[in-house]
């Protein structure tokens, strides 16, 4: 098996890996260590007799691996990413689908059946969706609900809800942020109102949570919004910096979250976060100047297609707007992936170079990867950032802003 990269020390390091979703988004989180908290679990077992509640697993393993996210294009990457990466043996632990639009979705299918055929473990535990229907979502998305609700799969996060994974080394948790719980006052249905969708769905009316019926054009805003915080095992309690106590590694991704959802967020649940998924692609609306002022994000990460115009996204100076809110904040760097035609790639790069340094453009590569180390520089976390080309060519590896970092230093290398 040959590994991308290998840390001297890799117990306590976080993978963050976007594969090129073409248009759309696919997220990859390898967290050290395994779930020992899960809210979600925890309340539906209150609820079921004790003889029917789950035994705790005792297996261990080193890594937890989350997938956010899944467009179709991305999906055809994880065949090859399954094979350069150890990940076989432990299988995906949990599946996030922020919203119900098709960029977002519809690779989650064939990704399962990629997993199957190439040795990695099939049971997927659980599939978290947004908890809010129109009768607009598209058949596929009605086919993956009937096959999870079938494999005992499909769970609905509320506001709150989180998985801590941790190990000996570290400690993380991920959390959801949003919708929170005003959005159900406005969107509630009655479940005689609900028939429609119960019967397309072919769910029984027995379902463990209550569904709530938006307009089409509100879908954006009922994303699930998840906040990932990352540091030392004995770290994660002391969050007060102004207490001369370590600050976690925060990341934010939000889905196509649009202005309207952002001002849901209590601030104080995204402010000063080290890494930030830019919402729906760039869109304007998706990232105004006051919500990007209070992330402040370190590094941003943009998956678009500049051959793809889409009214609410590329309207005239939206992206642009969207990059100048982030140099704005002071972000250090604003990475963009997507699939573009050479002559787009030059063109969006001279324009790139003339605006800013920070603006860092690897369209038609397969994989930009954060790797995180907890709080080993003025009690903050090391962020590298990675790109590769070829998912299965790791000889050309791009490591950006590597720097000597004592027992962590990187090597490349069979195993």
């Amino acid at each position: 098996m040959r590994n991308a990269f290998i840390f001297e020390n890799k117990n306590d390091v976080l993978f963050i890996n976007i594969l090129n979703p073409k248009q759309g988004d696919c997220i990859f989180l390898q967290i050290p260590g395994n779930i020992t908290g899960n809210t979600l679990r925890d309340r539906e077992k209150k609820s079921k007799p004790e003889s029917e509640q789950e035994s705790k697993s005792k297996s261990k393993h080193k890594y937890t691996n989350i997938i956010i996210d899944c467009t179709k294009n991305a999906s055809k990457l994880f065949t090859k990413f399954i094979e350069n990466y150890d990940i076989e043996n432990r299988g995906i632990d949990l599946i996030i689908i922020s919203h119900p639009h098709y960029d977002h979705f519809s690779g989650i299918e064939s990704l399962l059946e990629h997993s199957k055929k190439n040795g990695i473990k099939s049971k997927i535990p659980e599939i978290w969706i947004t908890e809010y229907i129109t009768d607009s979502i598209s058949g596929e998305y009605y086919e993956l609900l009937i096959d999870a609700q079938a494999e005992n799969q499909l769970k609905f996060p509320q506001f709150n809800d989180k998985i801590t994974i941790e190990n000996n080394e570290s400690i993380t948790e991920l959390r959801v942020i949003g919708p929170n719980n005003d959005l159900r006052g406005n969107f509630r249905v009655k479940l005689s109102e609900g028939d429609k969708f119960y019967k397309k769905v072919g769910f029984s009316k027995e379902l463990t949570t209550d569904f709530y019926s938006i307009d089409k054009y509100n879908k954006n805003n009922t994303s699930l919004v998840m906040q990932l915080s990352f540091s030392r095992n004995n770290d994660q309690t002391n969050k007060n910096k102004e207490n001369g106590k370590k600050k976690p590694f925060m990341a934010i991704f939000p889905g196509d979250l649009e202005e309207t959802g952002w001002g849901k967020i209590e601030n104080e649940e995204i402010e000063g976060c080290n890494l930030y998924k830019v919402s729906h692609h760039g869109s304007v609306n998706a990232n105004p100047k006051d919500t990007i002022d209070i992330l402040r994000p370190e590094y941003s990460i943009k998956t678009n297609n500049l051959s793809v115009k889409y009214k609410n996204i590329d309207e005239e100076g939206s992206i642009e707007t969207s990059i100048k809110n982030l140099e704005d904040s002071n972000c250090k760097e604003v990475y963009s992936i997507g699939s573009e035609k050479e002559e787009d790639i030059k063109n969006q790069e001279k324009e790139s170079e003339e605006a800013s340094k920070n603006i860092k453009e690897f369209y038609n590569n397969e994989l930009i990867t954060f790797a995180i180390i907890p709080n080993i520089k003025r009690n903050e976390s090391v962020v590298i950032p990675m790109t590769y080309k070829d998912i299965g060519d790791i000889d050309k590896i791009n490591i950006a802003n590597i720097r000597p970092l004592g027992r962590y230093k990187m090597a490349i290398k069979d195993k």
